[in-house]
């Protein structure tokens, strides 16, 4: 069907109709032809070429980056924003945070990668897993059965922190964001963490802006679990005035690659404060660099998209916390599932064939058990001097 007023056209009259409510003008119910641009997991159409950043076609055209019509956009499927994953092979870091063992880190972290593709595929974006060791996370991906189309591109990374820093190989994220502010300026990617899962794909009005940063604003979480010393760490690296600091998860950050290259402006400001300042600050990672440089954009008159209050994304803890978390069963329309403390639940899923109701009905089985265990132990935290229960979720 096609709305009578802007000329957005939809696959289906459900789609239509929910339109023209926010449109405000009337929808034809007449039948429209189905595009034969539908982008899938096979890949994009064989006519829009490759170029930019990791090889993957713009969402926008033109040379101002002008979006798409709304009618063109809907022909193309899934909004093609493509997810990009950091992975490094590290064999010599003393710490890996959420990881039981440091021996099996570089197997789980593939292993993770994998269900990630795998994840992804099935919610039809593209994804390119960016590491510095291709023929080793290749064969890898081949004998998990990850299809052909998950692209795996060889980069080399420099490290100038020493081996027992937490979150080292996080960092690298920074050059992810570099390579993608210098590609094509109107294409819509999604640097996505390894230990996260696409439930669904992105809907149209989840995107940002043509002019907005999407990011995931986990300050409620950071200000508790730091008392405060999270927004300290913004006000520090931020040597401007930041009236209400706000943290942005490291999880998952999407926009065009225009709005990219104006936030590694602001990165370039902050670096060298960081690096300074490190061995001071509550949190070591590229969430206080980035966070620091996206509250300066916000302060200058940029504008972010909080993607978590879209339910585009949800970080959620098998662990005690001390924050309160929602249940998980009323969390599953979110797009993409975060799950920092369950890497070796994840790597166990890797291997087989992926279906989100699947997966969801073994993790819910896995999660009860482990939430037990989590209530346990914060009762016994109750008995320890100096120790405070904390908040465990429930399923």
């Amino acid at each position: 069907m096609r709305c009578c007023g802007c000329k957005a056209v939809y696959p289906s009259m459900l789609q239509g109709v929910f339109h023209a409510q926010r449109c405000g003008r009337r929808a034809s119910f007449k039948r429209w032809p189905r595009s034969p641009f539908v982008i899938d997991s096979r890949g994009p159409p064989p006519d829009v070429g490759m170029n930019g950043a990791y090889g993957v076609e713009p969402l926008v055209s033109g040379s101002h980056g002008e979006r798409h019509s709304s009618a063109v956009v809907q022909q193309l499927g899934r909004p093609h924003a493509h997810a990009v994953a950091l992975l490094i092979i590290d064999r010599q870091s003393s710490f890996f945070p959420n990881l039981k063992k440091r021996s099996d880190a570089a197997e789980i972290y593939i292993r993770c990668a994998a269900l990630l593709a795998k994840s992804a595929l099935a919610a039809q974006h593209d994804i390119t897993v960016v590491t510095n060791d291709a023929a080793l996370v290749g064969a890898w991906f081949s004998r998990l059965g990850v299809p052909g189309n998950a692209k795996v591109e060889q980069r080399e990374f420099i490290s100038q922190l020493p081996l027992s820093a937490p979150h080292r190989a996080a960092h690298h994220k920074l050059d992810l964001l570099r390579d993608l502010a210098g590609g094509d300026p109107g294409r819509y990617s999604m640097i996505v963490d390894l230990d996260a899962v696409f439930l669904r794909g992105l809907r149209f009005d989840e995107l940002p802006e043509a002019d907005e940063i999407g990011c995931y604003d986990i300050s409620s979480m950071m200000v508790s679990e730091s008392q405060g010393r999270s927004a300290d760490d913004i006000r520090e690296l931020a040597a401007e005035h930041v009236a209400a600091p706000r943290w942005f998860g490291g999880e998952f950050i999407i926009a065009r690659g225009a709005m990219f290259h104006e936030l590694v402006n602001i990165l370039d400001e902050v670096e060298g404060r960081y690096w300074a300042l490190r061995e001071t600050l509550y949190h070591v990672g590229d969430e206080a660099l980035v966070s620091s440089a996206l509250n300066l954009y916000l302060g200058r008159g940029g504008r972010v998209l909080d993607v978590g209050a879209r339910n585009v994304i949800l970080r959620w803890w098998t662990a005690r916390r001390t924050f309160p978390q929602v249940c998980l069963r009323t969390a599953l329309d979110h797009a993409v599932l975060h799950l920092p403390a369950d890497k070796e639940f994840l790597a166990l899923q890797a291997g087989l064939p992926f279906s989100s109701g699947e997966f969801l009905k073994s993790y819910r089985r896995y999660a009860k058990i482990k939430l037990i265990i989590s209530r346990l132990k914060n009762m016994a935290m109750t008995y320890l001097p100096g120790c405070e229960a904390g908040f465990v979720a429930s399923v």
